[in-house]
């Protein structure tokens, strides 16, 4: 079915660029990139993409020796991730927008100088709720340097061929510096004390804000770009809302009014933020988008695989340091072959993707994913070195190849001039789905190791020490050396069981997207045409997108004037037609 033309409202236009005070010129911006050179902006843009993709991951490893030196409860525990994550998601749309307003290089040198005293206030932290606030404002950095420095790439490779190969580098050094965030915090961990995780931001982030101010031409700006700071907060205030109610939903002991309050305040928020979107001529984020079923298709498997990854991961991490008792940089390493092979994967699927064909790669790499969760979760978990990486590595790739081919479904629907939008589309989906990820997966291992654990009669612990693995380590301290072997061995099987259950839990969830992805390309051919028609990798114009519209000087595709419900290319939404499945 074909996207149906939305009645007219009445929203201001935006104002246009020539109208805006102390702008530079379309005329003036050419000339202006001739003084700068795209490499030696890009080596200053490397380091903080690299230290985005770090923060990421390096709490993975930290969070037993963290919650044991500050006294953390498991909420607080996820807190800690979350926060990062969660005000980058919400923030990140609107920062796009800002970065456009202010300049990217003036939001760039602003989001590190951030970052820069979050990572400081992070280091000395004394309390939890100390750090999971400095982790919200290094959440917030990251959603400021992001966009500004997307753009700056896209802006400084005037070339089609460079840009595309300075983006894939800058997507290589994020997933890479995922990668081996595990591997520095647990290398800094045993080492200095747990502050040295954050404290090693900071020389970086003087070097990236001198090599920025240094190298980093100033672009031309939009005062008049719009910036909807009220959605922001909108969009923030929701998220944060509904992931407080999940989490006291999957506390041990659950809190349903709070639940339910929660709940209602959440879904409230995100009623008015889509309200709001309809009533504005430059919403933060295009929920028409996801009228096209390319777009509506990649955000929801970005969004499943961040999830099941996300949840795989910090349940791995915890195995292997309270249950194994791994140091924090062999828990690093041990973990390497997910992020590794996924890393591997997002090279390799560019060529194999004009080859193959979009659709079917994307079911071949959900079905590898399926696999290697399977084989990892019901043999390799537990089984050797040899078969832990082999399963791990075969996941890895199926997530990558499976990210990767998200992203590209997602961009293809979009225009050239939404293609930022869309971009941010992906990101989000990506980082909401590991944001929950981690909270569902805490709170549940909470849960279920609160109703396995079984303590002998004679043994009193006190209440938190329910509360997880590394809280009932801090009190067995106390008592006498052989209660401290019945209450570890108790401690270890309960501990065991929650950490299965997710394990399981991240695999019926690939399994099941595998199997529904599978369906849909399978009974509905309408959407495999669609997924060959919006294949990147051929430079033929798609009809019914700008490339039809004169940008290639090819003569506009004929419309039937009396056919309404089939325009070429939805004005309002910025997308191709969705004609299949819709």
């Amino acid at each position: 079915m074909a996207l149906r033309q939305q009645p007219a409202r009445h929203i201001p236009p935006e104002a246009p660029l020539e109208a805006c005070p102390n702008t530079l010129s379309s005329t003036d911006f050419p000339d202006h990139l001739m003084t700068c050179r795209p490499w030696l902006c890009f080596a200053a843009l490397s380091g903080a993409l690299a230290l985005i993709g770090i923060d990421m991951t390096v709490l993975n490893v930290a969070l037993p020796h963290l919650s044991m030196q500050l006294g953390a409860s498991t909420s607080e525990k996820l807190w800690m991730v979350n926060a990062y994550s969660l005000l980058m998601a919400g923030l990140l749309p609107g920062f796009g927008a800002l970065s456009d307003r202010i300049g990217h290089r003036k939001m760039l040198c602003s989001g590190l100088f951030v970052f820069c005293i979050a990572s400081l206030i992070a280091a000395f932290s004394f309390t939890p709720s100390m750090l999971i606030a400095a982790r919200g404002f290094l959440g917030i950095g990251a959603a400021a340097i992001l966009p500004a420095a997307l753009s700056v790439v896209r802006t400084v490779f005037t070339k089609k061929e460079q840009q595309a190969t300075a983006i894939g580098i800058c997507g290589a050094i994020w997933s890479g510096a995922a990668a081996i965030g595990p591997v520095i915090g647990g290398l800094l961990l045993e080492n200095f004390w747990w502050g040295a995780v954050f404290l090693i931001n900071v020389p970086l982030i003087l070097i990236s804000i001198t090599l920025s101010l240094r190298w980093i031409p100033r672009f031309p700006s939009n005062p008049c770009r719009p910036w909807d700071v009220v959605a922001s907060v909108l969009l923030t205030a929701g998220l944060i809302a509904l992931l407080f109610a999940l989490k006291s939903a999957f506390k041990p002991n659950a809190d349903w009014p709070m639940f339910i309050g929660s709940a209602t305040v959440g879904a409230a928020i995100i009623v008015l933020l889509l309200k709001r979107a309809r009533s504005t001529a430059a919403p933060l984020i295009n929920f028409y988008m996801f009228r096209a079923p390319l777009v509506s298709l990649g955000a929801f498997v970005a969004f499943v695989m961040g999830f099941a990854f996300a949840a795989l991961q910090y349940a791995l991490s915890q195995e292997l340091q309270l249950i194994r008792g791994l140091s924090p940089s062999l828990t690093g390493v041990q973990i390497l072959p997910i992020a590794g092979a996924s890393l591997v994967a997002s090279f390799l699927i560019g060529p194999m993707m004009s080859r193959l064909g979009m659709e079917r790669l994307l079911a071949i790499s959900l079905g590898l994913a399926t696999l290697g969760a399977s084989l990892f979760t019901y043999v390799g978990f537990r089984s050797g070195a040899l078969a832990e990486l082999t399963t791990l590595s075969m996941l890895g790739l199926g997530i990558g190849a499976v990210m990767s081919i998200a992203s590209t479904a997602i961009l293809s629907c979009a225009s050239q001039d939404r293609a930022g939008a869309a971009a941010s589309l992906e990101a989000i989906s990506y980082e909401l789905g590991g944001t929950l990820g981690i909270a569902v997966a805490g709170s549940a291992m909470a849960r279920i190791y609160d109703r396995v654990l079984m303590l002998p009669p004679s043994i009193t612990l006190p209440v938190n020490a329910r509360d997880g693995m590394d809280q009932t380590l801090i009190a067995v301290a106390k008592l006498k050396p052989d209660e401290q072997i019945a209450v570890l061995s108790a401690a270890q099987s309960a501990f065991s069981a929650s950490i299965y259950s997710v394990l399981h839990g991240a695999t019926l969830m690939v399994l099941v997207l595998f199997v529904a992805v599978g369906l849909i390309l399978f009974f509905c051919p309408r959407m495999r045409a669609f997924f060959r028609a919006d294949d990147l990798s051929s430079d033929r114009p798609v009809p019914g997108t700008k490339a039809n519209r004169g940008i290639q000087n090819e003569a506009p595709a004929p419309v039937d004037p009396a056919n309404t419900s089939a325009p070429a290319e939805d004005l309002e939404t910025g997308v191709r037609p969705a004609s299949a499945c819709a």
